[in-house]
């Protein structure tokens, strides 16, 4: 008995839409066809060197990223200082308050 295997063509088809299921099915059983697809699958070399090239980080991400991480850090002090001021007024109030209601 003999086993057809789908075209080279059929097989590139499948692989952009997944369509039909019957190619999916006798793939997943047949070392030759997935042999096939992993040759017509491979990126050649120019399309794997554009896909590095727009993939990599700006080369001064680096120090991007340290000065706005630093001014958040600033930023987050800065406003820790500023609730521990309101905070003063309150606890002084407070204990002025607190002050007055203990007897003499």
């Amino acid at each position: 008995m003999s086993i057809r295997h789908p075209s080279t063509r059929k097989l590139r088809e499948w692989l952009d839409d997944g369509a039909p299921a019957r190619i999916g099915r006798h793939v997943a059983t047949c070392d030759r066809c997935t042999t096939v697809l992993e040759r017509i699958s491979t990126l050649n070399p120019a399309a794997k060197a554009t896909l590095r090239a727009i993939t990599q980080p700006a080369a001064d991400l680096d120090a991007r990223m340290r000065k706005e991480v630093g001014e958040s850090i600033r930023s987050q002090e800065t406003l820790g200082v500023v609730g521990d001021l309101f905070a003063l007024g309150w606890h002084t109030a407070n204990e002025w308050l607190r002050s007055e209601d203990e007897p003499a």
